[in-house]
């Protein structure tokens, strides 16, 4: 069995080098590969969260929370340079909709399609594995039931659940744009984005966590539950029932959006800054904008770093 193991941590090494060249090209070719490495970027992002968040929840749903965070820090700051780190279709739609100009409508819809997919693949490799080690099937309905088994109703419990994952969803798109859209974030180094956004899925996933449902945040999330329960009730997963939860948190992502736009009004005006005459040797230097023709004046700056 060590053997075994010991093969399998080489095999996922060589997997890890060869997605290392095919998502950051510039490593090896001194410039950018284009829309491929995002693509591939989200794809897997998506896909090791939402396999975490599956396996976590079927074995160990206690833990769930702190492993959902610890996967969403690592690949945030894996990836983010590289597609943005959305890892979440309510996310991605929320960053097209907050009128930042980070990522286009065609953009958007491509992230939502290989997030969706990944999360599909997961749930059913999440399932496949949890069958094969031995979990007891009622187990794992059970974890998966909230979403996915039985006739869709609104009973005052769900109602309540969906309202919650609105609420939860809406705050951390709110939280991702925020903390990697705003100028302060383009304009001085921060580290802490990764955290920022992360740690809003920690109450969210204690708070709602039960026997009935739990907090996904995120439509992948669903689909991998969706998937995953399909394996072990072909029919009896309801389309009505997780589409639900996928409406609430696409619901979440424009609220968040919204709510956005309305806090930060500033990041959407272009900013009246006075520049300040420096000397340097003697000779008058417009200070930010590097001439003396704006020197002492009032420019309207849309906070874009000008050409030095």
């Amino acid at each position: 069995q060590g053997l075994r193991c010991a093969c399998c941590n080489l095999l996922g090494a060589a997997l890890a080098a060869v997605l290392y060249r095919v998502i950051r090209p510039q490593e090896f070719e001194g410039q950018a590969g284009g829309v491929l490495p995002k693509c591939v970027a989200e794809f897997v992002g998506t896909f090791l969260l939402v396999m975490t968040v599956l396996l976590a929840v079927v074995t160990k749903p206690a833990f769930a929370s702190l492993a959902a965070m610890a996967c969403v820090v690592s690949m945030t700051y894996a990836l983010f340079t590289v597609s943005g780190s959305n890892f979440n279709p309510a996310v991605s739609l929320g960053i097209a909709l907050s009128g930042r100009d980070k990522l286009s409508m065609v953009d958007c819809a491509t992230y939502i399609a290989l997030q969706l997919s990944a999360g599909a693949l997961a749930g059913l490799i999440a399932g496949t594995t949890a069958h094969i080690t031995g979990l007891k099937l009622e187990d794992i309905q059970m974890a998966l039931a909230g979403h996915t088994v039985g006739p869709l109703d609104f009973r005052p419990e769900v109602r309540n659940a969906l309202l919650a994952e609105v609420i939860f969803t809406a705050t951390f798109v709110f939280a991702v744009l925020a903390a990697t859209t705003t100028r302060s974030r383009l304009l001085r180094s921060n580290f802490h984005f990764g955290l920022a956004t992360a740690g809003t899925m920690a109450p969210a996933m204690v708070s709602m966590g039960s026997k009935h449902c739990s907090a996904a945040l995120n439509p992948a999330v669903t689909m991998g539950l969706a998937a995953a329960e399909f394996l072990y009730h072909p029919g009896g997963s309801h389309p009505g029932k997780w589409l639900s939860w996928v409406i609430s948190q696409t619901i979440g992502g424009i609220v968040g959006s919204l709510l956005f736009r309305f806090l930060y009004w500033r990041e959407f005006e272009d900013r009246i800054i006075p520049l300040v005459a420096e000397t340097e040797g003697g000779a008058e230097v417009g200070s930010l904008v590097g001439g003396n023709e704006h020197a002492n004046k009032w420019v309207a700056w849309s906070g874009q770093r000008p050409d030095m």
